[in-house]
């Protein structure tokens, strides 16, 4: 057993558990607090379905890499699995039964080992989720909205359409009078004038001639 390293074995168990998709991993060293073990790897699962898929990822894995399972404890049941393999104590438990017990709570004083190497692949992820629309848009959404821009798009053209056959009149200009040309105007005045002159003439002699008579 001293000649393993658990360590590397825990974080192999927690990456196995986020690569089912099981949540809210954590790895407690207890190396100080007991003998029981040295290593607690905890992770939340969702169902039965799920739980199985993570140990026996693990099992699977550790087997391949000539780690020998100690025990298995409560393989049938639904709510939580433990497998042992001596250095490494692994619980997958649904939430249910994890809040429930607070193994983390229970340990406080243990010491929580981070395992960097997987950070990366939660950010990514993180990202990804990130990156999704808040709202998505549904077929019956699109549909509509399809269908509303080929009716706007006929009823233009419609329009455009009747605005083409409408008869139009076209309006003629009104015809601007022209002014008589100035001298003409002129030419008028100068005749009236001459005409005035010639009545003021013809009065003046009249009343000569009729002063001359009285006289005789």
């Amino acid at each position: 057993m001293e000649n393993i390293d658990f360590e590397v074995f825990a974080k192999k168990a927690a990456k196995i558990a986020m690569d089912k998709k099981a949540q809210a991993v954590s790895i407690l060293d207890v190396r100080l607090l007991t003998e029981m073990t040295n290593f607690f790897v905890i992770a939340t699962a969702n169902s039965a379905a799920q739980i199985n898929a993570v140990c026996g990822g693990i099992e699977d894995k550790f087997k391949e890499e000539g780690l020998q399972l100690v025990r298995r404890e409560d393989r049938s049941s639904q709510n939580w699995r433990v497998i042992d393999y001596g250095g490494i104590i692994i619980h997958i438990m649904t939430e249910q039964s994890r809040q429930a017990y607070k193994l983390e709570d229970f340990w406080k004083n243990a010491k929580q080992i981070q395992f960097e190497e997987f950070k990366p692949i939660l950010a990514q992820e993180q990202k990804i989720f990130a990156a999704k629309p808040k709202k998505s848009l549904s077929l019956r959404s699109l549909g509509e909205k399809v269908k509303v821009r080929g009716v706007a798009k006929r009823a233009v053209k419609k329009i455009k359409n009747l605005v083409k056959k409408t008869p139009t009149k076209k309006i003629k200009p009104a015809k601007k009078k022209r002014p008589r040309p100035l001298d003409r105007r002129v030419g008028a005045v100068s005749v009236v004038k001459r005409a005035v002159k010639k009545v003021k003439k013809a009065v003046k002699k009249t009343k000569k001639v009729i002063k001359n008579a009285k006289k005789k």
